[in-house]
């Protein structure tokens, strides 16, 4: 059982691209007032407004680093013309996008590699610009993954070697920046709450009840890893539109996996840490 909604908010980009649709949907058959608030749009405003997007502004170009997903959804390119348009724009900024196979994974458990793959993913985004024979200039990457703002000191190192590349310093923008969607949708959150009147403003610890979901006890062997998780090979062949259900939503519980993966999820965020746990000795 679980409290009343005022907002919901889809934290994940390949969600996102696949289900905003399908859950407004929902929640209008339903006459619903809650509103939906989505990573994609949230990140595609704030890098067109930090690379100056507006009726004179001058041709540039945006990076999107995203899981094979929603790469493949092609939900950024889309989202930010139409957004390019509602600002003014007479052309839309070129898109570059590049799916990283194994980064969110490699960052999700702690695999030393991570840093290396998010490097070579954001040189290869680079030099696909430079090949293109554009003459845009990448102002701003998105972070097209909630995992990748954990390898911003990876990215930020790759940045500064391709600057002194003289073969791809050309393609980076002076002006860049790296966008990331979850800090620009919880400003999002914050302002839709605040303009309807249901910010709790209130003061003292509020409460966290969190959720994960795990593979169907019934779904056969095969397409369960050896982590306990979907079998990579399974999990990313799904297509969307699909009725079988395979995963459950259960409360999330250091009992669900060893304590190094439990708190390799919850320790770079320390108000939700805190919020979870109460104090160290309550053995969750």
């Amino acid at each position: 059982r679980k409290s009343p909604a005022k907002i919901v908010v889809i934290a994940c980009n390949t969600a996102t691209a696949y289900g905003l649709s399908g859950i407004e949907a929902a929640l209008a058959a339903i006459a619903s007032p809650v509103r939906v608030v989505g990573v994609v749009n949230a990140g595609s405003r704030s890098a067109l407004e930090r690379c100056g997007a507006g009726p004179d502004a001058k041709p540039f170009a945006i990076g999107v680093l995203s899981t094979p997903g929603t790469d493949a959804s092609g939900i950024y390119p889309k989202t930010i013309a139409a957004e390019a348009t509602r600002m003014g724009m007479k052309t839309a900024p070129r898109v570059v996008t590049r799916g990283c196979d194994n980064l969110a994974d490699a960052i999700q458990f702690g695999r030393p590699e991570a840093a290396g793959i998010a490097r070579r993913y954001f040189r290869e985004l680079v030099e696909e610009l430079g090949s293109s024979d554009s003459t845009e200039r990448l102002k701003a990457v998105i972070f097209g993954c909630t995992h990748y703002p954990f390898m911003r000191t990876a990215f930020e190192s790759a940045l500064q070697e391709m600057r002194a590349d003289p073969k791809l310093s050309p393609y980076i923008d002076e002006a860049f920046s790296f966008v990331d969607p979850g800090v620009e949708t919880a400003a999002e959150c914050r302002a839709v709450l605040a303009s309807e009147g249901l910010l709790a403003n209130r003061s003292g610890e509020s409460q966290v009840a969190a959720f994960v979901s795990v593979p169907c006890a019934d779904l056969p062997a095969e397409r369960i890893g050896k982590d306990g998780t979907l079998e990579d090979g399974y999990k990313y062949s799904r297509k969307p539109g699909r009725d079988i259900v395979d995963t459950k939503f259960v409360p999330l519980d250091a009992g669900l996996s060893d304590r190094e993966r439990f708190n390799r999820v919850i320790e770079p965020l320390p108000a939700v840490r805190r919020r979870l746990l109460g104090h160290e000795n309550t053995g969750r």
